[in-house]
């Protein structure tokens, strides 16, 4: 009988020990597997002939959101405008992602796709949309916490799950 509650108690023992993990394995695959959603609010700053990205983030993650704009070209009709940027999220959840798309000149409105190529993550597919909200005057900014004067884009990235998960 000492036997079997001397077993008994290191079975229990070992459950408790055990359960933190099973639930933090749990909890990190259940975060790979659904896909997230971040608000966004950024601006293009022209340094040096550079187009950096400047921004924040909302939603599923909260963070700043800086990048840059590697190619931009204005089709020869002016109703396409090329885009591939990087994009780099710091928060909670930091990631650099490498997307490629285009704008609708007329509308402002822009789709971009890409992946996760460093950070939380890593090797998930990235779909931005955002709109074109031109620059009003100082004194009535569009997007609220961004620089008055300059044009900002107001989006959202949908980030999928990690392949093979």
């Amino acid at each position: 009988m000492e036997t079997a509650r001397r077993v008994a108690s290191f079975a229990s023992m070992l459950t408790l020990l055990l359960l933190p993990t099973v639930a933090i394995g749990q909890s990190a695959t259940a975060d790979k597997a659904r896909p997230t959603t971040i608000q966004y609010t950024k601006w293009v700053e022209l340094v040096n002939g550079v187009r950096l990205l400047k921004g924040f983030t909302g939603g599923d993650v909260v963070g700043e959101l800086s990048g840059q704009v590697f190619v931009r070209e204005v089709s020869v009709d002016g109703k396409v405008i090329r885009l591939e940027a990087e994009y780099a999220i710091e928060g909670e959840r930091s990631f650099t992602a490498l997307l490629r798309g285009g704008t609708d000149a007329l509308t402002g409105a822009a789709i971009l796709d890409g992946t996760i190529l460093a950070g939380w993550r890593t090797g998930a597919a990235v779909h931005a949309e955002f709109d074109t909200i031109a620059a009003p005057s100082p004194a009535a900014p569009a997007c609220p916490g961004h620089p008055p004067g300059l044009t900002c884009f107001s989006g959202r990235l949908t980030v999928g799950r990690v392949p093979g998960n």
